[in-house]
């Protein structure tokens, strides 16, 4: 909710240049009497009505009121979404340990496209913060620390390690909970207690250090419209790797007559099916034998 209102504000305020660095309130809301070290000015306020307001009244004056929650007919069952670990045999990609994957291989590609520099001043703590998040998902636990201060070192060389060690303190406790199997309540579901952000919300805290050049090549921190372009060109290319109502898709076509060759040589199934690295019931379907 508090995202939501901060994106909103920058976003309608950016005809008159909102500073996108500035949607995080703790860069904003100091406290009175304070020096700000930056430029030695003291923190002032001023009282403009007096009147309190609760976060949830202020989310509701930017974004409207939210409508009414309602409990939903479905049944716990088809309500819960484990995002647990993957169970034995189950496929890493299309998880979301490989979404974050992604997100961190973006990341990567962002900060080599300023080497030199590093990740420019403004965007390191939130660029490190994601980094982090990132790693928390497909690093061991008693590794990410070090990969997090291995990661600031190199690519946010204005941050010192106690910066580095602040930025990732929530994240590690995270990280920490769900490696003992614990859960948070979100939405009134049981979830993984390590962060989690949606994809249009990654792209709004990294767009302003996003060159145009680079964009095509990112995979995970990308705009609706690329993400939509992504699709297309994925459905296209599964529909051009569609059957050919012999048994064997267009992409196999090859592989089956390779094995039919080494068939003829009186080669036996197992010895095709080790060669080509390939299951001895597919093998053996190709060759056109039922096996036995």
């Amino acid at each position: 909710m508090a995202t939501g209102a901060k994106n909103k504000l920058i976003a309608t305020l950016a005809s008159i240049g909102a500073d996108p660095v500035a949607r995080d309130c703790t860069r904003v809301l100091r406290l009175c009497g304070t020096i700000n070290s930056k430029n030695g000015a003291e923190v002032t306020a001023k009282v403009l009505t007096g009147k309190r307001w609760t976060l949830h009244q202020l989310s509701d004056a930017v974004l409207g009121e939210r409508p009414e929650w309602k409990p939903s007919n479905k049944p716990r069952s088809a309500r819960i979404r484990s995002l647990g670990a993957a169970r034995e045999g189950r496929k890493y990609k299309g998880s979301i340990y490989h979404r974050w994957y992604l997100v961190y291989q973006d990341l990567m590609k962002i900060a080599d496209w300023y080497f030199l520099g590093g990740i420019p001043e403004g965007h390191r703590d939130t660029w490190l913060f994601l980094a982090s998040v990132s790693l928390s998902w497909f690093v061991p636990y008693d590794r990410i620390e070090e990969e997090i201060i291995k990661t600031a070192q190199m690519w946010t060389p204005g941050l010192t390690v106690k910066e580095a060690r602040r930025t990732m303190r929530p994240i590690i406790r995270r990280a920490q909970a769900a490696m003992r199997g614990e859960k948070v309540v979100w939405n009134g579901i049981e979830v993984d207690p390590r962060y989690r952000f949606r994809r249009s919300t990654l792209y709004n805290w990294m767009q302003a250090i996003i060159p145009a050049e680079l964009l095509p090549q990112l995979r995970a921190i990308i705009p609706d419209e690329l993400r939509a372009q992504h699709k297309k060109e994925a459905d296209a290319g599964r529909w051009d790797d569609h059957y050919t109502k012999t048994g064997v898709r267009v992409s196999n076509e090859d592989k089956r007559t390779t094995a039919r060759q080494m068939r003829a040589k009186g080669m036996t199934y197992q010895e095709i099916a080790t060669e080509m690295d390939m299951p001895l019931s597919t093998i053996a379907r190709w060759c056109n034998k039922m096996l036995i």
